[in-house]
């Protein structure tokens, strides 16, 4: 089952094709269908806050659905199966982070997933820590100048992950206590 139907089934009780009909299509089909008003509900797994959903909140009043917040989400036993799975965690959505055409009233709880990225097997684990070297010495650069990055730390990236973490570059360079204490 796909997450957006496992959520809808669960926070709802709705059944596709039942109580509604799911649509499949791109992500930019499915963006231009909502926008043009011949869908009625949007689902996507992102960061906010998500280019797409910025676009549609300049000419669209929109309101996001979800747990009314983040805590509410794990300790409903309706969505226990969606967040066992790796990779998936409870998020929350700001109420104003899209600005004054977003009605929501307060924060909205929401599906998240924690991605990686994918090293094919034979990098050395010189060109993996050279990498990974990169990216987090730019966290604060990219997170002052792209707002759906902010969530990313250590910590984020190393919890509940759906594939498995490439220890080799933190222990090269003595630096395994930032897998110890992810919030560093």
């Amino acid at each position: 089952m796909d997450t957006s139907r496992q959520f809808i089934e669960d926070m709802t009780g709705y059944k596709v094709n039942k109580d509604y009909k799911n649509v499949k299509a791109s992500f930019s089909a499915a963006i231009q269908s909502f926008q043009s008003c011949q869908i009625d509900v949007y689902t996507i797994g992102c960061l906010d806050p998500y280019a797409q959903l910025q676009q549609l909140h300049v000419t669209s009043k929109l309101r996001f659905w979800g747990t009314k917040n983040a805590d509410e989400g794990y300790k409903k036993k309706e969505l226990a199966g969606l967040f066992k799975l790796p990779g998936r965690t409870m998020g929350r959505i700001p109420k104003n982070i899209y600005g004054d055409n977003q009605k929501n009233e307060a924060d909205v709880g929401a599906n998240d997933a924690i991605l990686g990225v994918t090293i094919r097997k034979g990098v050395d684990d010189e060109t993996v820590y050279q990498m990974m070297k990169a990216f987090w010495s730019a966290i604060e650069k990219m997170q002052a100048n792209a707002p759906w990055t902010r969530p990313v730390t250590i910590g984020y990236a190393t919890q509940k992950l759906a594939m498995p973490f490439h220890p080799a570059p933190f222990f090269l360079r003595g630096n395994s206590k930032a897998l110890a204490n992810p919030s560093a």
